[in-house]
C-alpha cells in the first residue's frame, strides 16, 4: 500500500516509519496524531493527550479481544498496567478511557513519552542519528525537527510537552486522512497477524465492535424452538421460544461472527453468567454438537432456509446433500473438530477456560 505523493513533502520518510517494527507504539502514536489533526483540528498537540489516545486505541484489542502484542510491546504493557491499577471494564468507550487516563493515570504512561515522539521521526534524520548512543538521540531529533528545510512531520515546543505539526503536513493529513488511517491499520494488521498467527478475524479486532444485528440468527433458533423441544445445553431446562438469549459457544469476542453453528439458545441469566468465558468442553461439547445436529436437520425442512444452510455448507465445505448424508456421529465430529481448536487457541490468548454453570 502506497501513500499519495505531494510536491515538496518527503512522503518516503513517512512511508518508512512502519518498516521493521518490533513494537506497536508507532502505529498508535500516528493514529492519535491523525485524529487530533483531522477530527479535532489541532496543530499543536500535547504529548500527554497523544499518550492517552494510544492506550485508549489499544484497549479493545488488548482487553476485549485479548490479542497478543508480543512480550516486549510497551503499549501493551502499559494498557495491562492501567487495567491492573484502576477499575476499568474491558469494553469502556475509547473516548472515556482516553479522558480517564489523561485525568487520572497520565503519570503511569508518561514513560512512553521519553522515546515515542522522538523515535517516530527517525526516518527523517536516519543519517544524522547513525552511530549515536540513545542518550544523544532525543536532543538531536528536537534540534533537527526545528529546521524547516527538513520538513519533518512535526517539531517540539520549547518544553517538549507538545508537538507542532508542520503546516504542509497538516494540510496533507486533512486531505488524505482516510488513506493515512488505512495505511496505518494495514501495517498494524500485519504486525498483529505475526503475533497472533492462529487467531481468526484480526481485522475486526482493531477497534471496538460495531453494532450487530442478530435478527436473522434469532429467527433461525425461533424456527427450531417452534418445532423441537430444545433444552439449554448448560442447565438442561426446556427453552421458551419467546424468551431466550443467544449464546456464542466460542465467545463472539474471539470469533467475531454470528454464524448459527456457533450459537445456542439459552436463558438470559445463564448467558449473562457465562459472558466471555470458554465453556468446559468435557461437560458441554457433546450437548452443543447434538443441538447443532438437531438444528441442521430441522432447518432443512423449512422453506426459505438458504441463508441458514449456507452457514453449515461453509463450515463443512460440502454441499447440502453430502452434509445431510452424514451420520449423527460424523456430523457431531465435524462440529467438535471445529470447536475444540478454537477453544484451545482462545484459552492460550487469555480467555477464561472451563466455565461450568452453577
Amino acid at each position: 500500500m502506497t501513500l499519495p505523493n505531494q510536491q515538496n513533502l518527503p512522503i518516503h520518510y513517512l512511508s518508512a516509519v512502519f518498516g521493521d517494527v518490533t513494537n506497536s507504539y508507532k502505529f498508535y502514536w500516528f493514529l492519535g496524531i491523525l485524529d487530533s489533526v483531522a477530527l479535532e483540528n489541532k496543530q499543536q498537540i500535547t504529548i500527554d493527550s497523544l499518550l492517552s489516545k494510544m492506550i485508549a486505541e489499544v484497549w479493545y484489542p488488548v482487553h476485549y479481544f485479548k490479542l497478543s502484542f508480543g512480550k516486549q510491546d510497551q503499549v501493551f504493557q502499559y494498557a495491562q498496567s492501567i487495567k491492573a491499577n484502576f477499575t476499568l471494564s474491558d469494553d469502556v468507550k475509547k473516548t472515556e478511557i482516553a479522558a480517564f487516563i489523561f485525568k487520572n493515570a497520565i503519570t503511569e504512561v508518561r514513560p512512553l513519552g521519553r522515546y515515542v515522539p522522538y523515535r517516530f521521526l527517525t526516518p527523517w534524520f536516519a543519517a544524522d542519528l547513525r552511530g549515536m548512543i540513545d542518550v544523544q538521540k532525543n536532543p538531536k531529533v528536537v534540534e533537527l525537527s526545528k529546521i524547516k528545510d527538513n520538513l519533518s512531520l512535526y517539531y517540539f515546543d520549547e518544553n517538549e510537552t507538545s508537538i507542532i505539526i508542520n503546516d504542509d503536513w497538516t494540510d496533507y493529513i486533512k486531505k488524505h486522512y482516510s488513506i493515512l488511517q488505512a495505511f496505518t491499520y494495514w501495517h498494524l494488521l500485519k504486525y498483529l497477524q505475526k503475533n497472533n498467527p492462529n487467531v481468526p478475524n484480526i481485522i475486526e479486532k482493531l477497534n471496538s465492535p460495531q453494532a450487530r444485528n442478530l435478527t436473522a440468527a434469532r429467527n433461525f433458533w425461533h424456527i427450531i424452538l417452534e418445532n423441537q423441544e430444545i433444552r439449554c445445553i448448560y442447565s438442561n431446562q426446556i427453552m421458551n421460544k419467546s424468551d431466550f438469549s443467544l449464546d456464542h459457544f466460542v465467545p463472539w469476542s474471539f470469533v467475531t461472527h454470528d454464524l448459527v453453528w456457533n450459537l445456542a439458545p439459552i436463558p438470559k441469566n445463564i448467558n449473562s453468567a457465562k459472558n466471555n468465558s470458554l465453556p468446559s468442553l468435557k461437560t458441554y461439547l457433546d450437548n452443543f454438537s447434538n443441538l447443532q445436529y438437531i438444528a441442521f436437520n430441522e432447518i432443512l425442512n423449512q422453506p426459505k432456509n438458504g441463508k441458514f444452510i449456507e452457514d453449515y455448507v461453509l463450515l463443512f465445505n460440502n454441499d447440502v446433500r453430502e452434509i445431510q448424508s452424514l451420520s449423527k456421529e460424523s456430523f457431531k465430529q465435524k462440529i467438535n473438530e471445529t470447536i475444540t481448536p478454537l477453544i484451545q487457541i482462545a484459552t492460550n490468548t487469555g480467555f477464561s477456560p472451563d466455565w461450568i454453570y452453577k
